[in-house]
């Protein structure tokens, strides 16, 4: 660094006034130059080190004092209140960087072990680097709202996630859990309203709950179990459009309805029907009669009320003869009869 060469200047006793001013005016050019060649050689080239016990920048729009490793500034209020701290705190002695709003309060306060603490009322704001910036995170308290906010935004400024007044969560859009990069659960919008999609650990389609649209066979809501493949189904429990009843159907391996049970069928009764892989309707259970292999099941008020159950009409179809008194077995058709004394105890 180049060496100052100051001229100090006395004046000559005998100087006229006239010389005097003309060698102030002089003298104050000389040290204007002095002090820009110093302040314009302060750089890290030339200065290495500064040691002051403490050191004030003072402007009318507050105070900056450097005290050690130490930073505070105050504002120019009657009363100076500090609004920004940081360095080394000798009360806590930790590095620590503070804010205070305008009556010296903290309002964030960030300490060397990274924690960070928000105090008052603070408000977080984070926007996109599109043209033109779109908000995408809000949280805190929203003075135009009188209440704490949490808001995230797509990049349209849509909100999709958020907190109401009283602390619900809203979801508006898709909401997914995934494991290991599968998705384990889905919820989301469809054209007939909510509709969520369980997956097992592996990703593979078990379950769709949701709700059927107006105009179809079904109306409500609809649950659907799958093998592990949303092209196979298997069990479909919804309500029944026609007779406003609930109705489970199970599917075979092709995915054909093999079973039907109907909470009211059109005829107003409960029932449920089988059917086979053609889709044919075979079987019938309802509350007042019932088909297997579309033949009809005789009741015991149906085989009384024709006289079947006599035991002059079975003797003379031939179905039991010489029972009195009889013990053993007889086959009749595909079932075996046994009898004890005459007295029938069992039909396998």
């Amino acid at each position: 660094m180049s060496t100052l060469k100051l001229q100090p200047y006395s004046p000559g006793l005998n100087e006229t006034m006239e010389q005097k001013v003309k060698n102030l005016s002089n003298a104050y050019v000389d040290v204007m130059e002095q002090l820009t060649f110093l302040f314009g050689s302060l750089d890290s080239k030339n200065v290495k080190r500064i040691t002051t016990e403490l050191t004030k920048i003072s402007s009318d729009r507050g105070e900056t004092t450097f005290d050690g490793p130490l930073i505070t500034m105050r504002d120019k209020h009657v009363v100076p209140k500090i609004r920004l701290q940081m360095g080394y705190d000798p009360v806590s002695q930790r590095f620590t960087f503070k804010l205070r709003d305008t009556g010296g309060n903290e309002t964030l306060t960030l300490s060397d072990l990274g924690q960070i603490l928000l105090s008052g009322k603070p408000l977080f704001e984070m926007y996109d680097n599109q043209a033109i910036p779109v908000l995408r995170l809000k949280m805190g308290y929203d003075a135009g709202e009188d209440y704490i906010v949490f808001e995230m935004y797509d990049e349209s400024g849509k909100k999709g996630v958020y907190l109401d007044a009283d602390g619900t969560e809203v979801l508006d859009g898709k909401f997914l859990l995934t494991y290991l990069g599968n998705t384990l659960l889905e919820a989301y919008k469809d054209t007939n309203g909510g509709k969520i999609v369980i997956y097992d650990i592996n990703g593979n389609t078990n379950v769709r709950i949701g709700s059927e649209g107006t105009g179809g066979a079904n109306v409500g809501g609809v649950i659907v179990l799958f093998n592990d493949s949303a092209t196979k189904p298997r069990v479909a429990l919804g309500i029944n459009a026609a007779t406003d009843s609930g109705a489970i159907e199970a599917l075979d391996t092709n995915g054909t309805i093999r079973a039907y049970m109907s909470g009211e069928q059109s005829g107003g009764e409960a029932g449920f029907v089988v059917y086979d892989s053609s889709g044919n309707a075979k079987s019938y259970i309802f509350e007042t009669t019932g088909y297997i292999n579309n033949e009809k099941i005789a009741t015991e008020n149906f085989v009384t009320g024709k006289g079947y159950a006599t035991e002059s009409f079975v003797t003379s179809q031939g179905y039991i003869t010489g029972t009195t008194g009889f013990s053993g077995s007889k086959v009749i058709g595909a079932e075996t009869y046994t009898w004890t004394n005459g007295v029938l105890v069992s039909v396998v």
